[in-house]
């Protein structure tokens, strides 16, 4: 398979052994997230990492837009390595032919009094340090999502029936309700 050849399978996902053997490398790229915050509507497309470098600016926007909207629109600084979970799902999207696959943020950042009142959050989760998000992807299944994340072996992966949670802790993953 040569590059810009894609091969998908039965379920319309790029298959990882073809995303790892292709030979330009996303990584090495300019790093563009395309975001919209479930919530409050609002949108943003940004490059958080340019040139070899992480854009101050960028990652400001984006802490911003993964914000506790429910309490008092707290913001707390996000993992970069999360930011860059995202960049690594919306691209994988975008080589498998998926055209605009905007990353919707149902939940990032949660302030410990969000946390707590959201019935079966765990105590530790961790949204209270800016290491998870709530996810989903336009124009891909929650559980091409859960597979692809789960690629990465980055953090936590969990399938819910509204979105998949993603985060930078301990490898593991989990069906939610």
């Amino acid at each position: 398979i040569g590059a810009g050849t894609f091969v998908v399978g039965a379920s319309g996902l790029l298959l990882p052994d073809v995303a790892a053997a292709r030979t330009d490398d996303f990584w090495s790229k300019d790093r563009r997230l395309s975001l919209r915050r479930s919530q409050t509507g609002e949108a943003m497309t940004l490059i958080f990492y340019e040139n070899g470098q992480y854009v101050p600016d960028s990652y400001r926007k984006a802490c911003y837009l993964l914000r506790d909207v429910v309490d008092r629109n707290s913001i707390a600084g996000m993992d970069i390595g999360l930011l860059n979970l995202m960049y690594g799902l919306q691209e994988w999207a975008r080589m498998a032919g998926i055209s605009n696959p905007q990353l919707s943020i149902n939940s990032g950042f949660r302030t410990r009094r969000h946390n707590d009142a959201l019935e079966g959050s765990a105590r530790n989760s961790l949204h209270l340090s800016g290491q998870a998000a709530d996810i989903n992807i336009r124009g891909m299944e929650q559980e091409q999502v859960q597979r692809m994340a789960a690629y990465y072996k980055v953090g936590g992966v969990g399938l819910y029936n509204n979105f998949v949670h993603i985060d930078t802790g301990r490898v593991r993953s989990w069906r939610g309700g």
